[in-house]
């Protein structure tokens, strides 16, 4: 004699809802990763903007030294990521790693070398630039002085113009106030 199985209705309800439930679950992971993914390169794409945007910032800021002493001359809107070298900005500017001074403020922590390193996997920011020609008499202004890296080396001959970034970290206005 053969043994027929039936399911009854319940059982057949209940293998269809956790069908239905895993098929909902593989869908809402997929869509998850699509988001996250477009998160992703969309956050590439500030990164690698907000670099554009850093260069050219520098650029200027190179060429209208002595204007940024009276103004503050300012980069808006920055997401940077990992470390921010004075050879980079070196590379942007034309001018000599020893003539640029970083001064780092909430998020950024000073390398023993003077370069900065972001401490999140990246941050928004704004940078001011304070560019101008070196004054042996005058000298540098003392916030600057103060706050600056023993490698930023204005007292060489190789310097005539200098100009010192604030990555996150407003100036005083002080400091555009005495010029």
């Amino acid at each position: 004699m053969m043994k027929i199985l039936k399911l009854n209705q319940r059982g057949d309800d209940s293998s269809s809802e956790s069908f239905r439930l895993l098929i909902a679950f593989v869908l809402a992971a997929a869509i998850l990763v699509i988001i996250l993914n477009m998160v992703n390169t969309t956050n590439k794409q500030s990164i690698l903007i907000s670099d554009q945007k850093l260069k050219e910032g520098v650029q200027s800021a190179v060429k209208s030294v002595g204007t940024s002493t009276r103004i503050p001359f300012v980069i808006e809107d920055l997401l940077l990521t990992g470390t921010i070298t004075k050879r980079r900005l070196s590379t942007y500017s034309g001018m000599k790693e020893e003539c640029i001074g970083l001064i780092g403020g909430q998020g950024l922590e000073q390398q023993e070398n003077g370069d900065l390193r972001i401490k999140a996997s990246n941050l928004k920011m704004n940078v001011w630039a304070y560019c101008d020609f070196w004054n042996t008499s005058s000298g540098i202004p003392e916030e600057i002085e103060d706050n600056v890296h023993s490698s930023f080396n204005l007292y060489s001959a190789e310097c005539p113009t200098y100009c010192v970034y604030f990555f996150n970290k407003k100036p005083a206005n002080s400091l555009y106030e005495n010029n």
